[in-house]
């Protein structure tokens, strides 16, 4: 009976495509999120892309794929605020989201000092320079980057709160 169906209806359902506005409803409340173990709070970020200090959430999907050791699977996301010194001017919001597809594909957002959307969706930019991660992740993962560890020696700022 369900082989008719699908063949009365024209196949199987095609997955309705990821969008900004899914996005947008995903991020509700991320500043209640957890920080990655390895950026905990504001932390100075010294290539600059995101500005000069960046705090950054992960929602529930990522703590348990974490937790569990394993690979990120669709639906984490990550949210980060990106901030230009240490008076805490902000600069940019930014959020990347595995979607269905090819392993390592992301929905990104980008936003406006005031979280006002600019872009999102499949960025070339954040993706080339995201490719340098592990899974896409930069900040995080089995092995943190080596430039963290440098960055964070030679800040001599500090962040308030």
């Amino acid at each position: 009976m369900l082989l008719v169906l699908l063949v009365a209806c024209g196949g199987p359902l095609e997955p309705a495509a990821f969008t900004e506005a899914d996005l947008a409803a995903e991020m509700i409340g991320y500043a209640d999120w957890s920080h990655p173990d390895d950026w905990p709070g504001v932390q100075p970020s010294c290539e600059g892309s995101h500005g000069s200090y960046v705090q950054i959430w992960q929602n529930d999907v990522v703590d348990a794929d974490r937790a569990a050791g394993g690979a990120l699977s669709n639906g984490a996301l990550f949210v980060a605020a990106s901030y230009q010194d240490t008076a805490g001017t902000p600069k940019m919001f930014v959020s990347m989201r595995k979607v269905e597809g090819a392993p390592n594909t992301w929905f990104w957002g980008h936003y406006d000092e005031d979280a006002a959307p600019i872009d999102a969706g499949d960025l070339p930019a954040c993706s080339a320079c995201h490719v340098q991660g592990v899974d896409r992740v930069r900040h995080t993962g089995v092995v943190p980057p080596t430039h963290l560890a440098e960055c964070r020696e030679r800040d001599t700022g500090s962040f308030p709160g």
